[in-house]
């Protein structure tokens, strides 16, 4: 489990289910990693503590890969730009071309509903005056 993540008092075959969990597995199968019955996983599963520290260790391996992901961005859109540009082959650069605009496309609509968002909280911060 990521050290950075906020924990909560977890006993080993809950460690051992978040563990499966993180790695993949399925809940059947992480409940027999953590030594306990499918039923058992599942009630922890609605738990909000134990719900609570799942999502964070997923968002800690998210922000992970998201990270590498950027680094990787510059480099992925050069190589599509120089494939649409150089190849003689035209099946090749309709697929560069298409692969561009669909990124740019789901780039387009998650900034709208970022912004989308972030003026609904900033009207709900304002109606009730919290944060």
């Amino acid at each position: 489990m990521n050290p950075e993540t906020p924990q909560i008092a977890v006993s080993t075959k809950k460690t051992r289910a978040l563990t499966g969990l993180m790695a993949g597995e399925t809940i059947t199968s992480a409940a027999m990693s953590a030594d306990v019955s499918r039923s058992t996983l599942c009630r922890w599963l609605l738990q909000p503590d134990f719900r609570q520290t799942l999502t964070a260790e997923r968002s800690a391996a998210l922000s992970v890969v998201g990270r590498k992901l950027l680094c990787l961005g510059d480099a992925a859109v050069d190589s599509l730009a120089s494939v649409l540009a150089t190849s003689e082959n035209d099946a090749v650069r309709v697929r560069a071309a298409e692969a561009g605009l669909n990124l740019l496309l789901r780039y387009a609509e998650i900034t709208d509903i970022s912004e989308r968002l972030s003026e609904v909280e900033r009207r709900l911060t304002t109606a009730y005056g919290r944060e």
